[in-house]
């Protein structure tokens, strides 16, 4: 080789201040590598979280009860209200 190529080849891992330690390449390939047990783990997570979901839709159908309940009562109360109001209860 060059001699000027040797220490390019030399360079190429380095990393400035790391007092000539070759830099360890952790690429993409490396860290995400496909879960091979066996099991279906997408499939596993959606069943778990099928309790929980479960769980808001009672508390949303709850939440929307309460919400009608009061719009009717406060209907109620104000008709009750002009009832009152207008005198036509008394005789």
């Amino acid at each position: 080789m060059i001699k000027g190529m040797e220490k390019d080849a030399r360079m190429a891992g380095h990393v400035p201040g790391s007092a000539g330690l070759r830099r360890k390449n952790y690429g993409c390939k490396r860290n995400l590598r496909p879960f091979r047990s066996g099991l279906d783990v997408e499939s596993l997570v959606k069943m778990g979280m099928k309790g929980k979901q479960n769980q808001y839709d009672k508390m949303y159908k709850r939440e929307m009860t309460n919400e009608y309940t009061k719009t009717a009562l406060h209907e109620l109360y104000n008709k009750v209200n002009a009832y009152n109001l207008s005198g036509a209860y008394e005789l």
